[in-house]
């Protein structure tokens, strides 16, 4: 299968999308099939269908394929948080995740209930940067992460963008948190109808169907929709939006009629806080690390408990919990240092500053995914630098911390930070300290 056949399957079938996002779904779509031929070829052969079945019992190949892997990211911090990326577009029966391209309802699935067992992940979060995807699965997906969430603490973080079918999802969590300048909502169905019949007039060509069955033809883009058959098909989208908005209802905790009335609107962070679609609005970063600190804080109280049960003093479990978290902070805060210089050290980037900067700072890609990532995309044009027409452009063209780019990575070994830092200080004439 190609991406062209997988579009015109999905053609005629009604979509939890952004409106504006068509463009991006169909691009996104096409860039995975061109890109990433082999793991498409896995991803839509006969053997997908029981491949996802076995992932509800643990099927441990599902995880520890060597080749698949790093299309099924299982990345859990030093404080047991499970990061589940859902980006780009989302679609049925495929279980893997792709970058900023494509997320498969299986992949979220099986990472939802593997961290739900595994007994080193304290909490799920749902990192969403997505303009939505299909109806097919969506619904199915939202009520298991739902039925979940009392077992295990789950966060939706709109990182930056939550629409339609991706809301549906984030919504299902406990608590949903987005980026000032991101955007939530489309709760929405949206399919069309594509009459052909004029263009095929001016052509010459004329289409003749011979068929049984008065519906056998209904909706063919090569005659006008009848009245009858548009009636039938917004009866079926009208079905849909109920069963949605009383999803996002129901995992909100609001009303079908508070829901309904944002008519499918996207919101930003203020009015979305003011309409009930997210409870918190915050940097990223900031926000990851105050869910993680309150499962932080509620394991220790319930550990607590136990060791005064057990006669262990409240004052040396306290020590040994500071202790502890002091710990694997820094430990976590080296390992990403680490990460983010292999990546922008990696031959892949030379070429493709801006990508690699963006893989490196915005996603959870290990080196390895990184590696693969920016291989599949086109190098990138150098700009030549203008003339410095200010004291801000004269010290940077002085002093240019060249972020992003893999010859710099590769040539000095001083922390990326580092060189934004004394970027910065040249420029204004502040010493940066931290």
């Amino acid at each position: 299968m190609n991406g062209r056949v997988f579009l015109d399957r999905i053609s005629n079938e009604p979509m939890f999308l952004e409106p504006g996002s068509a463009n991006l779904f169909a691009s996104s779509i096409q860039g995975f099939f061109e890109n990433n031929a082999e793991l498409a070829e896995i991803a839509f052969s006969a053997n997908t269908q029981n491949e996802s079945a076995s992932v509800e019992d643990g099927d441990d190949e599902f995880w520890n394929d060597e080749f698949l892997s790093r299309y099924r990211p299982y990345k859990v911090t030093g404080e047991g948080i499970l990061m589940v990326p859902v980006s780009g577009v989302l679609v049925n029966k495929f279980p893997f995740q792709v970058g900023s391209w494509i997320t498969g309802y299986e992949y979220i699935e099986a990472a939802v209930r593997r961290g739900v067992k595994d007994q080193n992940v304290t909490g799920i979060a749902l990192i969403v940067d997505s303009p939505g995807g299909m109806v097919s699965g969506n619904f199915e997906l939202a009520d298991l992460i739902y039925s979940l969430r009392d077992e295990k603490p789950i966060r939706a973080f709109a990182y930056d963008h939550a629409y339609s079918a991706a809301y549906s999802l984030a919504s299902s969590a406990e608590k949903v948190s987005m980026t000032r300048s991101g955007g939530v909502g489309s709760i929405g169905v949206v399919t069309m109808h594509v009459n052909q019949e004029k263009f095929l007039d001016k052509l010459g060509i004329e289409v003749t169907f011979i068929y049984a069955g008065k519906h056998k033809v209904e909706g063919n883009p090569y005659e006008k929709l009848s009245d009858e058959a548009k009636d039938r098909i917004q009866t079926r989208i009208d079905k849909l939006y109920n069963i949605f908005t009383s999803t996002v209802a129901r995992n909100r905790d609001i009303e079908v009629s508070a829901v309904k009335a944002t008519e499918a609107l996207t919101y930003d962070s203020e009015d979305a806080i003011s309409v009930g679609l997210v409870d918190s609005v915050g940097v990223f970063a900031e926000e990851f690390t105050r869910f993680s600190n309150e499962i932080t804080e509620d394991y220790s109280m319930s550990k607590q408990d136990q060791q005064v049960e057990a006669g262990v003093p409240n004052e040396q479990h306290t020590a040994a919990v500071a202790s502890a978290r002091s710990e694997g902070i820094t430990l976590g805060a080296t390992q990403e240092r680490q990460r983010i210089s292999a990546i922008m050290a990696l031959e892949e980037s030379k070429d493709r500053p801006t990508a690699s900067f963006q893989v490196a700072l915005k996603t959870g890609m290990s080196v390895d995914e990184a590696k693969v990532f920016l291989a599949g995309l086109p190098t990138e044009q150098k700009v030549e630098a203008k003339a410095a027409t200010n004291h801000f452009e004269a010290a940077m063209a002085k002093n240019n911390p060249e972020i992003g780019s893999g010859e710099a990575a590769q040539t000095s070994e001083e922390d990326p930070v580092a060189r934004i830092k004394a970027a910065y200080g040249s420029a204004t004439g502040l010493k940066v300290v931290k």
